[in-house]
C-alpha cells in the first residue's frame, strides 16, 4: 500500500514550539467555567494549527473487511483496529498493508468477549486486549499469537473498563469505570506490569460513596513524557498524574447555567430531558495549546487555550483540504508524535451531502482536496477507510 505526504504550502511554516509544559509552571488549579466561555465564539482555522497532511488507504480485502471499525492504537509502526460489529481485532502495518487478525471472539484461552478494550506498548512488540470486566486479559505479538492470559478483575475492583493504554513508563495503565455501588479499594488508574502483576494505582478510594450516573473518565486520559492527565468526572476536574507519582489537580470546570445537579447524578438520570435540558462536560481532550471540553445540552466545544488563559466556545474550520475534521474529539491526538489522526469512512462524514461545498471552498492545498475526491468516488478494489494524518505545528497540552 502506498503511503501519500502533501506538504502544506509555504505558508503553511513550522511555528516555535513551546519549551515547556504550561501545566508544569503553576500548582494553582485553573477554574473554566464552560458557559461563561461558550459566550465567546471563535473559528479555529485547521493551518493555524497544521504544517503538513498525510493520508494513508487502509487495504481491505476478504481477510480483513471491517464494517466502519474503531481505531483504536495508531503508532509509528501499526495501527489496530476493533470491528464492534464481528468482535475481532485487526492489525495492519504503518502503511495501511494488512499484517494478521489478532484473536477471535469467544470464551476460549486466547478469545475475548465483546466490549473489549486495546493498545499496543511502546516498542509495539505487544498488543494487550482486556474484555469489558478484566476477567480476561490477552497479551498477544504482533504475529497474533498469545503470550500471556490472565483474569485481573479482582485488582481493577470494577465492572466495566473505559480504556487500556501503555503510559510514558510503559506500564499498561487500566482506567476503570467508577463503580455504582461503594467498593473499597477502587482507584482512579490501575497500573501493570508486562507479566500482568499490578504494580501501582492513582487516587485510591475507600468505600467511595460518589456514585455517577455515567463515568467517562477515559475521555481525557492522555500520556506524553510529563506524565499522565485524566479527567475525573464527577468532580469535574481534570489531574495530572506526574513523575514524582503525584495526582496533582489541574482544571476544574464551573457550569453556572442549567447545570446537571448532584443529585440528578446520583439518582442515575437519564434520557432525553439529561441530554438537552442540561449542561454537563461530556467529553473531555486535548489538541496541542489547548484542553478541549464537549458538553452535552445547549453548550458545545469549549476550547481552554494554555497559553493566553482563555476560555472560548469554538470549532475548526478546515481551510486546507476542506473535507470535515473529526480531530476535536476523544483520542485523535498522539502527543508522542505530534500527529491528530483523523479516520474518514466517507458515509459517516457527511461527505455526500457536503460535497458541492467542499468544492467551493477557498483551500490551501486544492490538489488534495482533488485526490479525496478521487478515492471517494472511484475507490480501489483493496480499498478501506482513509486515515489523515495532520502533523501539529507544536507538541505542547
Amino acid at each position: 500500500m502506498k503511503v501519500f505526504k502533501i506538504a502544506l504550502l509555504a505558508a503553511l511554516i513550522l511555528c516555535t514550539t513551546a519549551s515547556q509544559d504550561p501545566l508544569l509552571k503553576s500548582d494553582d488549579i485553573i477554574n473554566i467555567d464552560i458557559t461563561e466561555a461558550w459566550k465567546t465564539r471563535k473559528v479555529l482555522k485547521l493551518s493555524d494549527l497544521v504544517k503538513e497532511v498525510e493520508y494513508i488507504q487502509v487495504e481491505s480485502n476478504v481477510d480483513c473487511y471491517m464494517n466502519r471499525a474503531q481505531m483504536r492504537f495508531f503508532g509509528k509502526k501499526h495501527i489496530l483496529f476493533y470491528d464492534s460489529r464481528i468482535n475481532q481485532y485487526y492489525l495492519f502495518n504503518r502503511d495501511g498493508s494488512f499484517k494478521c487478525k489478532v484473536g477471535t471472539n469467544g470464551k476460549g484461552p486466547g478469545e475475548y468477549g465483546l466490549e473489549c478494550k486495546a493498545t499496543m506498548s511502546k516498542d509495539e512488540t505487544k498488543i494487550i486486549i482486556s474484555d469489558w470486566s478484566a476477567t480476561k486479559v490477552i497479551l498477544y505479538n504482533t504475529e497474533g499469537r498469545v503470550l500471556k492470559q490472565k483474569d485481573l478483575s479482582s485488582e481493577i475492583k470494577s465492572r466495566f473498563v473505559n480504556k487500556i493504554y501503555c503510559d510514558y513508563k510503559n506500564r499498561i495503565t487500566f482506567l476503570p469505570r467508577r463503580p455504582f455501588d461503594s467498593n473499597d479499594g477502587f482507584a482512579s488508574l490501575v497500573y501493570f506490569d508486562f507479566e500482568l502483576n499490578r504494580i501501582g494505582e492513582v487516587l485510591p478510594r475507600n468505600n467511595d460513596n460518589q456514585a455517577p450516573y455515567v463515568n467517562l473518565s477515559r475521555n481525557a486520559s492522555i500520556s506524553n513524557k510529563n506524565g499522565t492527565y485524566f479527567w475525573e468526572m464527577y468532580n469535574d476536574t481534570v489531574y495530572q498524574y506526574n513523575k514524582e507519582g503525584d495526582a496533582i489537580p489541574r482544571f476544574h470546570f464551573l457550569i453556572t447555567e442549567n447545570n446537571l445537579t448532584e443529585k440528578a447524578m446520583q439518582t442515575r438520570m437519564t434520557g432525553k430531558d439529561m441530554s438537552f435540558k442540561y449542561t454537563f462536560p461530556s467529553f473531555v481532550y486535548w489538541l496541542p495549546g489547548h484542553l478541549c471540553i464537549h458538553c452535552s445540552g445547549k453548550v458545545g466545544n469549549v476550547f481552554y487555550d494554555l497559553k493566553s488563559k482563555e476560555a472560548f466556545g469554538a470549532s475548526i474550520e478546515n481551510d486546507i483540504y476542506g473535507f470535515r475534521v473529526s480531530i476535536a474529539s476523544y483520542g485523535s491526538y498522539y502527543p508522542d508524535q505530534d500527529i491528530c489522526v483523523s479516520r474518514y469512512y466517507w458515509e459517516d462524514n457527511g461527505y455526500y451531502r457536503e460535497r458541492d461545498k467542499i468544492r467551493n471552498m477557498e483551500v490551501t492545498n486544492p490538489e488534495l482536496r482533488d485526490e479525496l475526491f478521487e478515492l471517494a468516488d472511484n475507490p480501489a478494489e483493496d480499498q478501506g477507510p482513509i486515515i489523515m494524518i495532520l502533523r501539529m505545528k507544536q507538541n505542547q497540552i
